[in-house]
């Protein structure tokens, strides 16, 4: 699956048949792929971001002259 989300099937296949030296229809990556996109959502849902970190300010530009 990894070689799925990188590109396009066709080279899914191609790094599928290379290193296991097995063929592999694109009809079974296509369904594959289908059957690990559906819960996305969910997968997600379940998942809270990590509040970020303190920060300061930062200033931009030049110092006045006194």
């Amino acid at each position: 699956m990894r070689e799925a989300v990188k590109g396009p099937f066709s080279e899914a296949l191609e790094s599928v048949l290379e290193f296991t030296g097995e063929k592999v229809p694109k009809r079974s990556i296509e369904e594959l792929m289908q059957k690990a996109s559906v819960d996305f959502e969910d997968y997600y849902s379940d998942r809270k971001p990590t509040p970020p970190e303190e920060t300061s300010e930062i200033r931009l530009g030049q110092p006045k002259p006194n």
